[in-house]
Parts: C-alpha cells; sequence; structure tokens
C-alpha cells in the first residue's frame, strides 16, 4: 500500500529542504513524494535541486493560491492514501508515516489523524503548544474545531467521492474540505494518539488579526455552505481552548 505527500511551497528557501528530508527519511512504507512550487521567486527551486531524483514530482508554476496548488497535487497523486506536508514544517520522527498507514491494514477506515506540535522558527526543537485532535466530533464543526490538518491522512476514494479543495478560499478550504467529509457520518475515521507533525509558527493560519479576521469569516462561510448552522460567538468560542494549548 502506498501514500502520496504532497507538499506545496512558494519562496520556502529556508525551510523546503527540511521538510523533504523529514519525507524521505521515512522508514518502512511506500512514499510518492509530489512538490508543488508556485513559481517561487528566491531559492527555493536551487534548494530542491539535490533530491530531485528522489521526488516523483516537482511541478514549479503558477497557481491562484494555496489549494489550488494543493489540488494540483491531488491530480497527480496514485497513492492509495493521501497526506499533505507544509514546507514550513517536518514530520516528528521517521516512523511517523509507517505507523499512520499500518492503521489502513483495516480496509474500513478512510481516515486517519493525530496530533501536531507547533515551534517557532527561531527554535523549531522547542514545543510552545500541542494541538491534540483526539476530543474531535463532527458536533465541534460549528465552532469552527476540526482534527490538525497537516496530520490527517485520506484515503484517494475519499478525494474522488467528495472532491478536491474549493479553491475560493484563502485560508479555510482545509475546514471546509473537513465539513464535507465529516459531516454526514458516512466515513469511518481513526485517532492516532501520536505527535505526528512539527508545525512551524506564523504561516497564513497563524498570521495576525488580519488572518484571523479572514479565517473566521471563511469558516462562516464554510459551515453555511455545507449545512452547518453556526454564528460567530459559536467560532469565537475555541479560542479560550487554543490558549490553553499553550499550557499542556
Amino acid at each position: 500500500m502506498k501514500i502520496s505527500i504532497i507538499t506545496i511551497v512558494f519562496n520556502g528557501e529556508a525551510t523546503i529542504a527540511r521538510a523533504i528530508e523529514s519525507v524521505l527519511s521515512q522508514k518502512n512504507v511506500e512514499i510518492e513524494y509530489i512538490v508543488v512550487d508556485g513559481k517561487s521567486q528566491d531559492r527555493t527551486i536551487a534548494a530542491i535541486v539535490p533530491y530531485q531524483k528522489k521526488i516523483t514530482y516537482l511541478i514549479s508554476e503558477k497557481d491562484t493560491g494555496i489549494y489550488d496548488a494543493m489540488n494540483k497535487g491531488l491530480k497527480l497523486a496514485t497513492g492509495d492514501v493521501i497526506g499533505l506536508l507544509n514546507a514550513d514544517d517536518f514530520y516528528s520522527n521517521s516512523e511517523v508515516l509507517s505507523v499512520a498507514m499500518q492503521q489502513f491494514s483495516d480496509t474500513t477506515v478512510d481516515i486517519v489523524y493525530g496530533d501536531l506540535e507547533y515551534f517557532r522558527a527561531a527554535n523549531p526543537e522547542k514545543t510552545v503548544r500541542i494541538y491534540r485532535s483526539n476530543n474531535f466530533h463532527p458536533s465541534q464543526l460549528k465552532r469552527g474545531l476540526m482534527p490538525a490538518h497537516p496530520a490527517l491522512f485520506v484515503r484517494k476514494r475519499v478525494y474522488e467521492q467528495y472532491g478536491l479543495f474549493d479553491s475560493s478560499y484563502k485560508i479555510a478550504g482545509d475546514f471546509e474540505f473537513i465539513i464535507r467529509i465529516f459531516k454526514d457520518g458516512l466515513l469511518k475515521a481513526k485517532y492516532l494518539p501520536l505527535k505526528i507533525v512539527r508545525m512551524q509558527m506564523g504561516g497564513i493560519s497563524t498570521g495576525g488579526l488580519k488572518n484571523t479576521i479572514t479565517l473566521l469569516k471563511e469558516n462562516m462561510r464554510a459551515c453555511y455552505q455545507n449545512g452547518i448552522k453556526t454564528n460567530y460567538l459559536w467560532l469565537v468560542s475555541r479560542y479560550p481552548r487554543k490558549l490553553l494549548e499553550y499550557f499542556s
């Protein structure tokens, strides 16, 4: 059984090699690795070149945003299972993909998800926050809560059934997709009690007040687009929980 990992990148010369190495270091798992570059204007491609022979597909062309780039990777993916790793992030250790894939030996399992750790760029080894997905339930979608997307693995057949990301979203396209696949309760999901990804803070979803406001608006839109009744008070109510993650 094969897993496709997709990494999208734009002007990521400082971190892309670290992300690639974390994928290539994975043990006991068959990986198809797809890297989608948005026509970076820095030395991103130069940083990728030393690894190019071990990358299954490398695309470098302009896109309309992160979800358009992800969709390009998804259209190329041939693995039984698909995961997405951001260019600023890396896998926690060399065994996480093998452990995740073991869960799919149960052919009824459609989705596997785990936890992630946040770090600041200046100190990648120090965890500043832990995103735990263990208490996720579809009833929490109205609050904007979801499993950690970089630590989520989905069978290819799910994308074929439910569609790709809605590229009209700037930040919350992953949330909209997760609503789509979880809301009707027809798919079997399994929580894996494992810190799968180390995620660098300062990305588009953690990038200040402007992005927070955009995220709230898009979360609202995603809920109503999929028949989930919510309001801004419900969506804002998740932030105290996020603060507690800094002390967990």
